[in-house]
């Protein structure tokens, strides 16, 4: 699967605009196929088949402009409250979490369903003739259509107003992000990918073979990079090509991307197509880029722990959910590096880095909390009993100490500095 169809669908999946306009599509074709069947079937059938008296053309313009001015109306008020949840979410989780919301799937059916309706019954509107020049002519199905449609609007609605609070509750945010994040992980061991590696990072190329570079032709963040379109390409050119960056890097133009080893010149087509195998965006996606997850997981850290929030049981969450990622990557053997001789040569990101990019960039905030303080070094106390190799398990404790450190240094308090020493020779005693 090459990075074009998977960037689509990503974008898709995060836009306001994709299912309401799906469902206003359907809303138009229902808006003339119905009346269009109901002219078929003529209007002596409803009173022999159905034990409701047909509605008349004044009643059934007044049904229809209703529901159309109400829904329309409704539909107002749902986009002003999604808007105000991502406002509140974004100063209080943090800008970086916007995307969560705008990928929320049920706000997005629920604003299709609101704006469909109202397109239903405008062009129902339309197709009721109550004489003069022209027959009387009601849609009964089409009117009774709008009805049921008005009906599911307020369950929509009771579903929506049930799901806007839930949506910014701050442990269902963070149980989503660390959710998606440990099954990144699980899926990266497990080889369940359809794509290539998601976790690249950079490998210096051999400079005395290097033929060419692939540079940046703008500046932005590396959103997708597809291995196996660099591996063909690698094999059609008989070359070696070595990926300098990996997604979630933020490259300026002319920066190197990749570097290309071969015994032949490689020609500007070629180093052109090379050039689209890697993605550039204004901003990062977790398409290859688990770290973007935990560094979510990371802000939401540092703001519940700022003097104006001071929320430390939200920050003991975010660590309990970097733990349960963290573990399921520390239990799996480390994967093999590329061969030199491979194709395509890259770095996945190690258990180390990760970790180290976790805790070091939340240092600073746990540090100043005694409460967190104890919990952080219990969680790392886990991850590193959970390690399968004696290198990851030092990583870990090695973070419980450099954590321990600057707890004491900033905490002046001696009681909570034998706590902290106390916790740390329990847990690297376990």
């Amino acid at each position: 699967m090459t990075f074009q169809p998977v960037l689509a669908l990503a974008s898709v999946r995060h836009s306001y605009w994709f299912w309401p306009s799906i469902m206003v599509l359907a809303a138009l074709v229902a808006g003339v196929v119905i009346p269009t069947v109901d002219a078929a079937l003529g209007t002596t059938w409803w009173d022999e088949t159905v034990p409701l008296p047909p509605a008349r053309p004044e009643s059934a313009r007044a049904t229809l402009t209703t529901l159309a001015s109400a829904l329309i109306g409704v539909a107002g008020v749902a986009f002003s409250v999604t808007i105000v949840a991502v406002s509140f979410a974004s100063s209080n989780f943090g800008p970086r979490l916007i995307g969560n919301f705008m990928g929320d799937r049920i706000n997005q059916v629920v604003l299709g369903v609101f704006v469909a309706t109202f397109v239903y019954c405008m062009m129902v509107l339309r197709a009721v003739e109550s004489g003069g020049d022209d027959p009387v002519f009601v849609p009964q199905i089409a009117l009774l259509t709008a009805n049921v449609l008005a009906l599911g609007c307020v369950g929509a609605l009771i579903v929506f107003i049930h799901h806007v609070p839930e949506s910014i509750n701050v442990t269902n945010l963070v149980s989503s992000i660390g959710e998606r994040l440990t099954q990144e992980i699980e899926d990266i061991h497990a080889g369940e990918h359809e794509g290539p590696d998601p976790l690249v990072a950079p490998m210096p190329p051999n400079a005395r073979t290097v033929t060419a570079h692939v540079t940046a032709r703008s500046a932005g963040h590396i959103q997708f990079v597809d291995l196996d379109a660099l591996r063909e390409r690698a094999r059609k050119i008989g070359a070696r090509i070595t990926v300098l960056r990996r997604p979630g890097d933020f490259v300026v133009r002319g920066q190197r991307l990749l570097a290309v080893e071969g015994a032949n010149p490689v020609e500007k087509g070629e180093l052109t197509a090379l050039r689209r195998t890697i993605s550039l965006g204004r901003n990062r996606t977790e398409l290859q880029d688990a770290s973007f997850l935990s560094d979510q997981l990371v802000e939401i850290v540092g703001r519940a722990l700022s003097p104006g929030i001071n929320d430390p049981h939200t920050a003991m969450l975010c660590l309990d959910w970097l733990r349960s990622a963290l573990t399921v990557f520390a239990e799996h053997a480390p994967r093999p590096a590329p061969a030199n001789d491979a194709a395509v040569r890259f770095a996945r990101i190690t258990f180390e880095d990760l970790l180290s990019r976790s805790f070091s960039r939340m240092r600073p905030y746990v540090a100043a909390d005694r409460t967190v303080t104890l919990h952080a070094i219990a969680v790392l106390a886990d991850i590193a009993r959970a390690a399968s190799t004696t290198t990851r398990a030092d990583a870990a404790i090695s973070e419980m100490r450099d954590l321990a450190a600057a707890a004491t240094h900033t905490q002046s308090d001696p009681i909570v500095h034998d706590e902290i020493t106390k916790a740390l020779a329990a847990a690297t005693r376990g």
